[in-house]
């Protein structure tokens, strides 16, 4: 395959995501009864333009999904059948199994993805039930257009089905594009009954043929009842690549249609009058200049001219780039790059006698904002929205509900919150689990659910907001939640927790972070292997993010998962502890503060907290908690951090605090492995390379010493 061929198939796989999220969009619409007729089309032609860009490209399976899939959804288009829930979660299958084919056949790989086959069979069972064939189906769409024909006009006479006589002749680039005339003509017999002749006029002799170039052309007669614009829509992928004409005649009868390109209208002749040819439908290519013709000019005034008012009116869609992520990883790391430079200029300006030099430095001041800015619009480039990720979740919530036989809906909210492209796929598989754990465990079946008073479709939400310069993902179903009972009594019994252990309501629910723990009875498709969410933490904990969970008993459990915008860069604060430099993330920084001696409060026989503005908050020594020394005893004139954990607080104590600078983070994960408390190094000024540390975490897992024991904590109010 030639690289331009590559490209363009690299780019039909690009359109083909689009064309997807208008599907399921389109499919969200009608099932929540949203939808108009518009939206019936939109759904309609994401199915064609796939159909027809794969038949191009030859993905047999794809064309015969798509194909099957587009003649259901005529019934819906032509008001044979209506667009109800049935007929929705029916569409949802080959939804989902377009997306299989296109992700199979972008690795060129051509097996059937499982259910395919009784997909088609369903496709089938529902064409033959709600919809007559396309050809009748069709006659009567154009007995009632030919009525309003007939009211519009003074001629009477019944009108036969149209006859289309088509030249098509493509010209040198229609190979290159990656278009197959074969499949176009194919395209024809949907429509109706077809004569096809080819010219070989213009093939030349061996010694002179170029296999890349076109030397073919045909004549077809296509008796259909469809229209001139549904005939011509089979030409759409390769109308700039061909000359390419159709003219309209009636099958031996008296009434003629003619396409007027010239005054844009639709004119009609009566058979006693002399009988002309009808003005073939044109499309040629642009002459040297890069002009259209006149004729294609005219036939985009006259298209949009047709449209209706308000989608005149409607603002053009923003044109967009398509750019290979591989280059745009390069691109932020050499931001990332002009980052550390700039860093270091600004470190090496500072010790030397230039920074009293005024000029110098609103220089470098204005250099490192623009930077900044630079940094930050990369970073743009790379965020996206995760309406991508949670349509995908809704297919997991429709198969996992298929295999437990239960009936659960997924409603979403804030699927426009961007973040980082990487990040969005790492949150694929702890998704998935947590969504599959809430309908297998959580949800019960609709029997259970109407003996508690509960409607018999259960709910998993799925949401998505920017908070604090970090985002939050929250699951959260309707289900039976957690059996805090039930999850002790396993712990203890798999030796995971110490038969005497009493663990608060907080150190339960943790229980099902760890390693080999299942809540589950039975082994299923779903779960019950021990291979769980501690999978879930660990992958959120390689993106810096941290998960948490809560439970009401018969209401439901929340997992909310806290995750930095980008793995790339962050603001943070440089701190010096025991006369090691750190960076602390600015999004974990609620203010900073100087202690005095009377803030500082003994609660129990060693635990002290500090008071401010009237609340009580624990003493986190981070030199400590990271094993440079040992725990201080007097905290008077220390700096202190405040970090907000959830709806709580706590102080954490370093030595001095430097500056606040942007970093660029450096993954440790992948050459030592997860290290607790921290979530990545970068390169500072001076060269010296820093950790960046995570303090909730280093909260979870400092040692005891330096905990507070939770019935102190609740005597300090």
């Amino acid at each position: 395959m030639s690289a331009s061929i590559a490209e363009i198939r690299d780019s039909f796989f690009q359109e083909c995501i689009s064309h997807l999220e208008a599907l399921q969009d389109g499919l969200s619409e009608i099932e929540n009864g949203t939808e108009n007729e518009e939206t019936i089309h939109e759904v309609f032609r994401a199915v064609h333009s796939i159909k027809g860009g794969a038949a191009a490209f030859d993905i047999v399976t794809l064309v015969k999904l798509a194909h099957r899939f587009e003649t259901a959804l005529e019934a819906v288009r032509s008001k044979q059948a209506a667009p109800d829930k049935k007929a929705v979660k029916l569409f949802l299958r080959p939804c989902d199994l377009l997306g299989d084919l296109l992700r199979l056949a972008g690795t060129k790989n051509s097996e059937e993805p499982e259910g395919f086959r009784t997909c088609l069979s369903e496709l089938d069972a529902y064409i033959q039930n709600n919809a007559e064939s396309p050809v009748k189906s069709k006659s009567t769409e154009n007995a009632a257009s030919n009525a309003q024909d007939r009211e519009s006009t003074s001629v009477g006479i019944q009108q036969a089905e149209p006859i289309f006589d088509i030249f098509f002749e493509p010209n040198s680039e229609i190979f290159p594009s990656g278009n197959e005339p074969l499949y176009v003509l194919k395209s024809l017999y949907e429509l109706g009954h077809v004569t096809v002749t080819c010219d070989t006029a213009k093939i030349p002799c061996l010694s002179d043929l170029n296999p890349e170039n076109s030397y073919l052309s045909w004549k077809a007669e296509l008796l259909t009842t469809c229209d001139l614009a549904e005939v011509k829509e089979v030409f759409d992928f390769v109308e700039d690549l061909c000359v390419l004409n159709i003219s309209e005649r009636q099958q031996a009868h008296s009434h003629t249609r003619n396409l007027d390109l010239t005054s844009n209208r639709v004119t009609e002749s009566d058979s006693n009058a002399e009988q002309q040819p009808a003005e073939p439908f044109q499309i040629t290519q642009p002459d040297a200049s890069g002009r259209q013709s006149s004729a294609k000019a005219s036939v985009e005034k006259a298209r949009f001219e047709s449209r209706p008012p308000e989608e005149i009116a409607a603002p053009a869609a923003k044109p967009t780039v398509r750019v290979d992520l591989d280059r745009v990883d390069l691109l932020v790391n050499q931001i990332g790059e002009l980052v550390i430079n700039q860093a270091v200029l600004a470190q090496s300006i500072a010790t030397t006698s230039l920074n009293t030099d005024a000029s110098i430095f609103a220089a470098l001041e204005d250099f490192s904002q623009l930077a900044s800015d630079l940094q930050d619009s990369v970073m743009m480039i790379r965020a996206q929205p995760v309406k991508t990720l949670f349509q995908r979740m809704a297919r997991v919530v429709r198969e996992t509900s298929r295999t437990t036989q239960k009936d659960v809906r997924l409603l979403t909210e804030g699927e426009s919150t961007e973040i980082d492209k990487t990040v969005i796929e790492g949150l694929f598989d702890p998704l998935t689990h947590i969504i599959r754990n809430a309908i297998d465990h959580g949800i019960e079946c609709p029997a259970e659910r109407s003996e508690y008073g509960k409607p018999e479709i259960g709910e998993i939400h799925l949401t998505a907001r920017h908070k604090s310069g970090r985002v939050t993902i929250e699951i959260s179903d309707d289900g039976r939640g957690i059996n805090r009972s039930e999850i002790l009594r396993k712990a203890k019994e798999t030796g995971l927790v110490d038969q005497s252990a009493k663990l608060s309501i907080s150190e339960v629910d943790n229980l099902l972070f760890l390693p080999g723990f299942s809540s589950s009875n039975s082994i299923s498709n779903v779960s019950g292997r021990g291979v769980g969410l501690d999978i879930v933490r660990n992958s959120i904990a390689a993106m810096g993010g941290r998960i948490f969970v809560t439970t009401t008993e018969m209401k439901g459990t929340v997992f909310k998962i806290d995750l930095p915008l980008t793995l790339a860069v962050q603001d943070g604060l440089v701190v010096e502890v025991s006369h090691n430099t750190h960076v602390i993330p600015l999004s974990n920084i609620v203010e900073t503060l100087i202690l005095k001696n009377s803030d500082i409060h003994l609660f129990g026989s060693s635990t002290k907290m500090i008071k401010i503005r009237e609340k009580f908050l624990p003493i986190i020594d981070l030199g400590a908690a990271l094993g440079y020394r040992k725990r201080k005893s007097h905290f008077d004139g220390c700096n202190v951090l405040l970090i907000a954990q959830e709806e709580s607080y706590f102080a954490l104590i370093v030595d001095a605090i430097i500056e606040q600078r942007q970093v660029v983070i450096k993954a440790l994960q992948n050459n030592i492995g997860a290290c607790p408390g921290v979530s990545g190094a970068t390169i500072l000024g001076d060269g010296k390379i820093a950790l960046i540390l995570d303090p909730i975490d280093i909260v979870k897992t400092t040692a005891p010493q330096n905990r507070f024991r939770k019935e102190e904590y609740s005597l300090a109010g």
